[in-house]
């Protein structure tokens, strides 16, 4: 008979192991499994809570199961082929629009209705959807088949949205008697790759010289399948009316609406605050100064009064080096910063014209430079001095504002003797004038500008030739070769009569 020999220490250990790790697994097997039961009991609950609640929310679950047990779902909601979404829409009269592929494979697309009494530009876009490819059984199996996953409705654009684009310009008062249609349907490029997908819809109406894209910006959420309408724009821009752009070189990138006419920069900046399902823009807005203090709110001033680069520079001297406003005083900084830029580059333009060169430094607040046209192109002063005249009111606003900020500069007070001329009339300018403290820099200007503000040199008095007393009175004695009385005497300059 034979003998094992018996079990060292390190068999022994080795079982103890195995007897260990078969109680821990008898303990958590069963724990596992009863999470996973009540995870699959609590997830179909939620399944069939959303079913009663919003069948078409679980819709998805038809993809994945077989014919006898698809969730049923009313006709115009199951999946159909695109021949068969162009016929149903037809029956309503309505239209289905170009397709725009989503990077998750979802399809975007406009649905648009006729506008009856119309005689062009009759079709206007009523409806947004979101369709996806789904899985289909029956005779058409092999087709391709979409279900519509998200919608929303377009209204109308809201006149307002017009008029305050271009009253913001100094424009004269509009009257807009009709509702403007959405026309055209385009993707907007997102702020970053996270922030789901963007889109316009927009259309163009011609309103005095001016013609003004009008618009409205949705989202699609597409991990959420929601689609969200958000706010109305216009802009009178022919390029970029609408863009993500950043307002500095290291902050987020903002929506901006560009707002400009002529030489007025003027943009609607919004802030994402939000990304994700439904996105939330926060108006930029310098109606109120972020911060509490004198110098903070004297450059919110002169933003207001679109003296941009002013501001910007006054600005930079309160920013503390190396440190961050409080946010809503950063957005105020980086959106009067993007300002003074653009109102910049109106300044660095080869202008054909040297009124617009002046005017463009003038709305700049550069007043100095804005003189030297005057020195150089004497030619064209006066058609320079009649451009200023015609701009008058919208300079004034600007004036004004400096003169609290730099009352004793010499250039502005110039400009601001030239404005009241022209507002005002030559009286009150020169009173004006003489009110303030005087100086060579400001009378150069003035000759530039306001020459008529300058008084003539008087003229110095010429004294009459020194005649002998004995010569005066033979003059006026007759003689006696001619009994007719000699002429008259006169002063210099002075026409006998």
């Amino acid at each position: 008979m034979k003998r094992f020999p018996l079990a060292g220490p390190a068999v022994k250990q080795s079982l103890v192991k195995q007897s260990l790790v078969k109680q821990i697994l008898s303990h958590v097997l069963p724990i596992v499994a009863l999470f996973g039961v009540g995870g699959l009991v609590v997830g179909t609950g939620s399944v069939g809570l959303q079913f009663i609640l919003e069948p078409k929310s679980v819709a998805w679950l038809n993809d994945y199961l077989p014919e006898t047990l698809q969730i049923p779902l009313a006709d115009w909601d199951r999946p159909h082929t695109l021949e068969e979404i162009k016929q149903n829409l037809t029956k309503g009269d309505l239209t289905l629009g170009e397709f725009i592929d989503l990077p998750n494979g979802d399809r975007i697309t406009t649905i648009s209705q006729p506008r009856y009494n119309c005689v062009n530009r009759c079709d206007r876009i009523t409806e947004l959807r979101v369709y996806r490819k789904a899985k289909a059984y029956g005779p058409k199996k092999n087709q391709t088949h979409y279900r519509m996953v998200a919608q929303v409705a377009v209204p109308s654009a809201n006149d307002r949205v017009i008029l305050d684009s271009l009253q913001a310009g100094n424009s004269n008062s509009v009257e807009v008697e009709e509702d403007l249609p959405l026309e055209t349907f385009d993707r907007l490029d997102a702020p970053n790759p996270k922030s789901g997908s963007w889109f316009n819809l927009t259309g163009k109406r011609s309103q005095g010289e001016s013609n003004v894209t009008y618009g409205q910006l949705f989202h699609y959420d597409e991990s959420r399948t929601k689609l969200t309408a958000l706010i109305q724009w216009a802009s009178p821009a022919e390029t970029d009316p609408i863009v993500w752009r950043s307002l500095t070189n290291n902050d987020s990138p903002k929506l901006l609406i560009n707002q400009s006419i002529g030489l007025e920069p003027r943009f609607l900046a919004y802030s994402l605050t939000k990304s994700t399902a439904t996105p939330e823009l926060s108006l930029i807005s310098i109606a109120q100064p972020a911060l509490n203090t004198m110098e903070f709110e004297q450059a919110i001033d002169l933003a207001k009064a679109g003296l941009w680069s002013l501001a910007a520079d006054r600005l930079k001297t309160l920013k503390p080096k190396n440190e961050e406003w409080p946010t809503a005083a950063q957005l105020q900084f980086n959106f009067i910063l993007y300002h003074a830029k653009m109102a910049k580059l109106q300044t660095q333009e080869n202008w054909t014209n040297a009124t617009q060169q002046v005017l463009a430094q003038v709305l700049d607040g550069q007043w100095k430079a804005a003189i030297d046209p005057f020195e150089k192109d004497p030619t064209s002063r006066n058609e320079m001095r009649e451009g200023i005249a015609l701009e008058a009111p919208r300079l004034w606003k600007r004036i004004t504002a400096a003169l609290k900020d730099d009352p004793s500069n010499p250039y502005l007070q110039a400009w601001a003797a030239r404005v009241t001329v022209d507002r005002d009339g030559k009286s009150k300018a020169i009173a004006w004038v003489n009110q303030q403290a005087s100086s060579s820099d400001r009378t150069t200007a003035l000759k530039l500008l306001a020459p008529e503000l300058i008084p003539k040199a008087p003229t110095a008095k010429q004294v009459p030739q020194k005649i002998e007393v004995g010569a005066i009175e033979s003059l006026q004695s007759p003689t006696r070769f001619n009994q007719q009385p000699a002429l008259p005497i006169t002063r210099p300059n002075q026409i006998p009569n």
